[in-house]
């Protein structure tokens, strides 16, 4: 049985500090390297803005390839296409730290490009969103 991934939702006014916390949150996770109920070391992915996700597959493979590089200093390979990304992200336990998630919620297809990259190796997603009028609509119900 699949488990489904926690999410954490880090939700606040502009000027709130949410993009500080969420970098320093990932550098924490990065440097301390705690490791997970099955022993290993997590993936810490970390997408600084999700709005650069809407530009194109290419930003998605840029900032997949560089968050690899951070988890694995010695990868030396090219990444040019989702199933290269794809293949050396299997079998990882990715704790997922994206700022700016309110910017793709609505679009699924980038949401999907993205989960195609990372399969089902997402364990915690931790989302930063800025509290704005459509958002903050869809909390109260108002």
């Amino acid at each position: 049985m699949e488990e489904k991934p926690i999410i954490v939702k880090v939700v606040g006014t502009i000027g709130y500090g949410k993009s500080h916390m969420l970098a320093v949150l990932a550098l924490l996770l990065l440097k301390n390297q705690v490791k997970n109920r099955f022993g290993s070391v997590p993936f810490v992915c970390y997408i600084p803005d999700c709005k650069t996700l809407l530009e194109s597959e290419s930003a998605i493979l840029t900032i997949l390839h560089q968050n690899i590089v951070l988890n694995i200093p010695d990868f030396a390979e090219p990444l040019n296409t989702i199933e290269e990304v794809r293949a050396v992200m299997q079998g990882q336990m990715v704790i997922l730290v994206a700022d700016q998630w309110n910017s793709i919620d609505e679009y699924q297809m980038v949401v999907g490009r993205l989960g195609s990259c990372l399969g089902t190796s997402v364990f915690v997603k931790i989302h930063g969103m800025s509290m704005n009028k459509t958002l903050y609509a869809l909390r109260t119900g108002l």
